[in-house]
């Protein structure tokens, strides 16, 4: 009987210090790209923006509604994204990294 090859995993991670999901790394790389894609096209959005403009997106069809809860809060954790203060709903934008 012939192994079955495990594809790479990565633990998402949270600010909050809560558990992250574990999930495959071609699909956590290829949202995250998704994600970051279409806030070069709109800077700011509500996470559900993000969702309905990710529906559209080809690459992540079949795996956005069981793995995009977890990458906001794990986006943030790694520095990628950050909410714009005092916005209700939160209003994610990517973060300006100034050295």
């Amino acid at each position: 009987m012939a192994k079955k090859e495990m594809s790479e995993q990565i633990l998402t991670l949270n600010p909050n210090g809560k558990t992250g999901a574990l999930m495959p790394l071609e699909i956590y790389e290829q949202l995250k790209e998704a994600i970051v894609e279409h806030f070069l096209f709109q800077p700011a959005m509500t996470e559900e923006e993000i969702l309905q403009n990710l529906s559209k997106h080809p690459v992540v069809e079949g795996y956005l509604e069981k793995w995009f809860k977890p990458m906001l809060p794990d986006m943030m954790a790694r520095d990628y994204l950050e909410v714009v203060e005092g916005s209700q709903p939160p209003v994610y934008q990517l973060k300006v990294i100034r050295c």
